[in-house]
């Protein structure tokens, strides 16, 4: 049987003895002088104590155990474990849980990407038949599921974790949890089925990566390196293509483990170029992992990516211009813009000419802002008619970005809007209520100061006019409107919103039907009336058959506004844009203007200002803080042109237009091309040479990256100071801490659990004086499909480190141990508490010359005067009861005499019994009886009971015998009255 106490350094225990030895040589002539009896209590004392504190020093413990346990299962269900592995894994816990006995306790946690409790822990667990795979697989985070574990067990049971995994993690460090593992007293254990013998393993062959430089130049030789790996050694087609093109194919013969493949590569166009490799095993299991991406920047030119609504003969001039200064304009329509960060960093600026808003997608938006602000490139806006508040641009990420805030601090300058949106239900109702969805698009066009209510075709005003001041409150309100009715026809409704609209204050009102147009149109007379109070009519078609889109059309053509029709909700916000320009006079400014500027600008000098013509028309905005502004208009000083730093780039606003419309007699002014050339050289992205070299690359599920610093001479520079930030696929951005790790070396490491491109940016220096380099990494695959093989090294130390082992017989899960530590308790601080009250008490034996006789006596006067004391206690208490007995006895008799009087003179003169101790033939009456018993009780009664009649003081003589009665004589009630009398103070006499 295992010993309750423990010991973590019992090889002190033996000091104990040796302690004993050295105090009892010691004692012999320090004790010498004290009594022999007080002298061995003393030893005793300092023997316990040293016993004490020996026991303190070798970490005495007290274990609490249980035979019951409590076992979870990990089973990894991420896309590295096959569908055989799977099936393997709950044959094996169906197979532990045979073996389980009656009070034990078994579950389930199923992980990838994250973990999930499938069972909690429960003693009627008997087989995992319906287990499936219910976390996202596209990674294994095994730490998470080692945390969930320890939330999940409960108390008083033995604890043990079996992992049932191929223990290839690439999220977190399953290690981190040993420590924890081990205070709760949990042992792990790993189920082989993931190992390699599991069902669905075979030959497997991928494509580790595609290495090639950063950066490169126009005509120089760029390497290709292809990284295959291969669990056999077998032939394979090898395709290599450039920006989606073919351009090289190979047969190769892999080796079983890695091999590398170069090709190489000699361009003429600068920019972006993207590589990926294909390849073709002849034995595979998994095809996903068959391909891999890398990229090359080719430098040249500076390049501006120039994107406008069309195309027209202006850009050609434009870009003659820009070209003589040494710019390459490329020209493109919104459909060509890159939604990613990686391709748009090829380029040194982007510039937006009189393009909406909704025309790019949020990823481009995003793309394109993340570009300037993380990697240095250029951002430019110019106004039009489709350009900042007229085109949609409140509060989207290129707002962010630019200089200025498209909302009109001066609001009173345009008048204002309110929209009544009126809803019907659809006919068919759809996943998503395209009416409700282009009611929140609405709101996304108004100001502030505008109003938008919502009328339903039951004639309730669901949403009330009101003024846009919480635009997220009012499209919640919005996203929750049922039950809007599908009603015969449009008139009453018409009528209803017409009439509300009639009593606001806004200057410019509007109606707008959203529905399927099942219902009949209003009659034209309704419309006029309509039409007379100054209000305009829209529709928007959703859910519509061709009849609905002829009747909604009719409405909108008498009622002065535009039909749509939406087939899906991204149509949305391009053709309310444009509604809202036929209802809404937009945030623009159109008459010639000579603008006015900052003569001293550098971005301006040079150009002759005093010279050039008027502008016709600018959009109008607000500057933001921190903003310049080098140009502005006269009247009301808005920003004509503005500029500031974003980040690492450079962004600028232009509100009027560079075409043949507002900017109609700036095309031939000779600082036109001027102006262009040196705002766009201005913006472009830095060309400073860093005295860095920036690489990326994958490495054991995540991103890797090295900084080589140096010095124009070659040296190394240390302690430099860097700063990286990555963009990850989905355009979240984060810093990567770089750490020097030899001279003029620096590394970081970022997480890549997204597929997709990464770009990673480096930098120093601040303001204008900013060096930057660029490396990309890109992720063509889940990292689940990269580890070929288990990660038996991990497993191995998670088991060794907890006491578990390889568990290759699950019925043994539950029977490896006949006993488990569910509690430990430290008896250290216990036993130095005693120690310290000892050795209080072992000076004191030693100084004060205690004898054991001498406590012995002390002990025994002690006990003697308790009970002294407790003998008094119970005497007072006796003589308190018999005197509360002597008062009460008097008022006793005189009730018990008058009740007797009572009685007796209504009591017949049948025969009585004889009263005990009375004279022969005496009779006893009911009185009489009562006294009869009250005596009997009161001479049953014991000392502890009730104190006696001779125990009571006698202060006062004995009273007289009245009428010359003998002792004994009267009966017993005068006998029992004789002994009151006798008993009672005189005070009461």
């Amino acid at each position: 049987m295992q010993s309750p106490v423990l010991f973590d350094r019992p090889i002190l225990l033996l000091l104990w003895p040796l302690l004993v030895a050295l105090f009892w040589t010691i004692g012999r002539r320090s004790y010498a002088g004290l009594h022999p009896a007080t002298a061995r209590l003393a030893l005793i004392t300092r023997a316990v104590v040293a016993g004490l504190l020996v026991l303190a020093l070798a970490g005495a413990h007290l274990v609490k155990r249980s035979d019951t346990l409590t076992t979870l299962f990990l089973v990894d269900t991420s896309k590295s474990i096959r569908q055989g592995q799977f099936q393997d894994a709950q044959g094996y816990i169906n197979k532990a849980l045979g073996g389980k006995r009656a009070a034990d306790q078994a579950g389930v946690i199923v992980f990838g990407r994250t973990a999930f409790v499938e069972d909690a822990p429960s003693s009627s667990l008997s087989n995992v038949d319906g287990l499936r795979r219910s976390v996202a697989g596209d990674a294994t985070d095994l730490r998470d599921a080692l945390r969930t574990a320890q939330t999940v067990f409960g108390t008083g049971t033995g604890k043990k974790i079996v992992i049932l995994s191929d223990g290839n993690e690439n999220i977190g460090a399953a290690e981190d949890e040993i420590a924890a593992l081990r205070a709760q007293g949990v042992r792990v254990d790993i189920a082989p089925t993931a190992l390699g013998s599991g069902g669905g393993n075979g030959p497997e062959a991928l494509v580790e990566g595609v290495t090639l430089p950063a950066q490169a130049r126009v005509d120089a030789p760029i390497p290709v390196r292809v990284v295959t790996v291969s669990t056999v050694a077998q032939p394979a087609t090898l395709t290599l293509l450039r920006d989606k093109v073919p351009i090289a194919k190979q047969q190769v013969q892999l080796k079983a483990g890695k091999s590398a493949f170069t090709f190489s590569e000699t361009l003429k166009q600068p920019g972006l170029h993207k590589y990926e490799a294909l390849l073709e095993p002849a034995q595979d299991t998994v095809a996903e992992n068959n391909h891999a991406e890398g990229d090359v920047t080719v430098q040249g030119r500076p390049r501006v990516l120039y994107v406008t609504d069309v195309d027209v003969p202006v850009y050609g001039a434009l870009k003659q211009a820009m070209a003589a200064q040494g710019i390459d304009l490329q020209v493109q329509t919104p459909g060509g813009i890159p939604a990613d960060v990686q391709a748009l960093s090829s380029y040194d600026a982007v510039v937006l000419s009189n393009v909406p808003a909704a025309e790019f997608s949020p990823p481009q938006q995003q793309a394109m802002a993340a570009a300037c602000k993380e990697f240095g490139v250029g951002l430019g806006m110019v106004g039009g008619e489709n350009s900042y508040a007229a085109g949609g641009y409140q509060g989207t990420p290129l707002e962010d970005a630019l200089p200025v805030n498209m909302d009109v601090k001066d609001k009173k300058r345009f008048p204002s809007v309110a929209v009544a949106l009126v809803i019907e239900d659809l006919e068919e109702p759809t996943n998503v209520n395209m009416s409700i969805e282009a009611a929140k698009s609405v709101v996304d066009l108004l100001q502030p100061i505008d109003q938008v209510g919502v009328l339903d075709c039951n004639n309730v005003w669901r949403i009330p006019m009101q003024h846009v001041t919480n635009r997220a409150a009012l499209k919640s309100a919005m996203q929750g409107l049922t039950d809007m009715n599908d009603p015969p026809d449009y008139d009453q409704y018409l009528l209803t919103a017409g009439q509300t609209l009639q009593h606001t204050p806004a200057q410019i009102k509007h109606i707008m039907f959203l529905g399927d147009g099942d219902a009949a149109a209003p009659s034209i007379s309704n419309i006029q009336t309509v039409r007379a109070m100054g209000i305009t009519i829209s529709t928007v078609a959703t859910g519509a058959d061709a009849e609905g889109i002829k009747e909604l059309a009719q409405l909108a053509s008498v009622g002065g506004g535009k039909a749509y029709v939406a087939e899906k909700p991204e149509d949305l916000p391009r053709l309310l844009q444009r509604d809202q320009q036929s209802f809404s006079k937009l945030r623009i400014i159109e008459k010639p203007f000579l603008p006015q500027y900052n003569g001293g600008d550098p971005i301006l000098m040079g150009i002759p200002f005093n010279a050039e013509p008027p502008l016709l028309g600018y959009n109008v905005s607000s500057a933001k803080p921190g903003a310049t502004v080098a140009m502005s208009a006269p009247d009301h000083r808005d920003p004509v042109f503005a500029y500031w730093r974003y980040g690492l780039g450079r962004s600028f606003a232009f509100t009027s237009d560079d075409r043949a419309h507002w900017a109609v007699q700036w095309l031939p002014w000779e600082g036109y091309s001027r102006f262009w050339a040196q705002t766009l050289r201005w913006s472009l992205r830095s060309s400073a040479r860093a005295d860095f070299q920036v690489t990326a690359e994958s490495d054991a599920g995540q991103g890797h990256l090295v900084v080589e610093a140096f010095t124009p001479t070659g040296g190394f520079v240390n302690g430099a100071p860097l700063t990286a930030r990555v963009v990850a696929p989905d355009l979240s951005a984060k810093s990567v801490s770089l750490a020097q790790t030899a001279p003029g070396r620096y590394e970081g490491r970022f997480d890549t659990d997204q597929t997709g491109a990464y770009l990673v940016n480096v930098h120093q220096g601040e303001g204008g004086n900013v060096q930057s380099q660029t490396a990309g990494l890109v992720v063509p695959y889940s990292p689940e499909y990269r580890t070929l093989g288990p990660n038996l090294p991990l497993l191995t130390r998670l088991t060794e480190a907890t006491g578990g082992k390889i568990q290759q017989d699950p019925s043994r899960i539950f029977r490896d141990a006949p006993s488990w530590v569910v509690g430990v308790t430290d008896l250290a601080p216990a036993l130095l508490l005693l120690t310290a009250l000892l050795f209080v008490g072992d000076i004191a034996v030693r100084r004060l010359a205690i004898r054991p006789e001498k406590v012995r006596e002390g002990a025994a006067r002690g006990v003697a005067a308790a009970q002294t004391r407790v003998a008094t206690a119970q005497q007072s208490r006796r003589e308190a009861l018999a005197r509360q007995a002597a008062v009460s006895l008097p008022r006793m008799d005189r009730l018990l005499e008058r009740k007797t009087a009572a009685r007796a003179a209504t009591e017949d003169d049948a025969p009585r019994p004889p009263i005990p101790g009375g004279k022969e033939g005496t009779t006893a009456s009911t009185a009489e009886r009562l006294l009869n018993r009250r005596a009997t009780r009161a001479a049953d009664a014991t000392d502890e009971d009730f104190p006696t009649v001779a125990s009571l003081p006698r202060n006062a003589p004995p009273a007289p015998n009245p009428g010359g009665a003998k002792p004994g004589e009267g009966g017993y009630t005068n006998r029992l009255l004789d002994a009151k009398r006798r008993a009672k103070p005189p005070d009461e006499e």
